[in-house]
């Protein structure tokens, strides 16, 4: 089954984040999945297959794998630089903006 889906990455105040995975676009409307960006998602790139792989874990703590397939590298690219961003700030608690260009020059995204 195919969904077209909706990125969002929200910030507040103490660096939680927040995404919207997996909104159905359909006439109901019917959101999928929500997940905070956390470390423990454990997301994994692959340019090859044009995908993104993390782990959910729901409200009983049982983990689920969930994938998303892009149409194109650029797509997929676009999703890893916001994402990366997202996470970083997130697991650092720092402003993407207010890295230093010496650790930015490690950062992988």
């Amino acid at each position: 089954m195919y969904y077209r889906i909706s990125l969002t990455c929200t910030y507040s105040f103490t660096f939680y984040y927040r995404l919207d995975w997996l909104v159905v676009l359909s006439e109901e409307g019917k959101q999928q999945l929500a997940q905070p960006i956390e470390a423990r998602m454990n997301p994994v790139f692959s340019t090859t297959h044009l995908s993104f792989i993390w782990n959910y874990f729901d409200e009983n703590q049982n983990v689920y794998s969930w994938l998303i397939k892009f149409p194109t590298e650029a797509a997929l690219q676009e999703f890893q630089v916001v994402f990366g961003e997202c996470m970083y700030e997130t697991l650092n608690q720092l402003s993407w903006d207010k890295v230093p260009v010496r650790v930015l020059t490690y950062a992988v995204l």
